[in-house]
């Protein structure tokens, strides 16, 4: 598993290091303690000072900051727990982010429902701005939580970052959360 683990944190990094190149990104994890793990990690080290952290304990004024000014600028990295996925008017105020595609948001998780995600996904390209979502997310919890069956995700894995591999693996992981969200309501009723 730690080498799951270790590609996860590589492939988050790269992802992060790529659109902070150009724009700003903005990461969402599932817990706080995700988020700090990662903020932890030798891998994020180098991002450590200059990154934000959005996080359900900080003051009000520090959330105000961060949200309608530091975390849509050129070259910003802001780690957020998903509390902040639903709800959070992310300002973009700087025009070279604009130019350059806006805010890239980050998911580093399935959300438990697809109107969470698609919340998520909605935090950027906010009434006709620019902006882009991708996933990195971690096998374990597709296997175990989402039920992706191990062989058929290796195979997409093998497939690269293309965008038919994203959207093949996307489907299934949607269908599976379907599957697994209509099981938790039989339960109820």
């Amino acid at each position: 598993m730690q080498r799951f683990q270790e590609k996860f944190l590589t492939t988050l990094t790269e992802e992060i290091e790529e659109a902070k190149a150009t724009r700003a990104v903005i990461v969402f994890f599932d817990n706080t303690n995700d988020l700090r793990s990662y903020a932890k990690h030798p891998k994020f080290a180098k991002h450590l000072d200059e990154a934000n952290f959005l996080l359900e304990e900080i003051y009000p004024e520090e959330k105000q900051q961060i949200v309608t000014c530091r975390s849509a600028t050129m070259n910003a990295v802001t780690l957020s727990s998903s509390t902040f996925g639903r709800g959070t008017d992310f300002q973009c105020m700087d025009d070279t982010v604009q130019q350059a595609g806006g805010i890239h948001i980050v998911q580093t998780h399935v959300a438990d429902t697809l109107s969470e995600e698609i919340q998520m996904k909605g935090r950027t390209a906010r009434q006709g701005e620019k902006g882009s979502w991708s996933m990195v997310l971690r096998k374990a919890p597709l296997l175990d939580t989402y039920k992706l069956d191990d062989a058929a995700l290796t195979q997409l894995q093998a497939g690269g970052r293309s965008e038919e591999t994203r959207k093949a693996l996307w489907n299934m992981i949607n269908g599976n959360r379907m599957n697994l969200n209509m099981a938790q309501l039989e339960e109820l009723i």
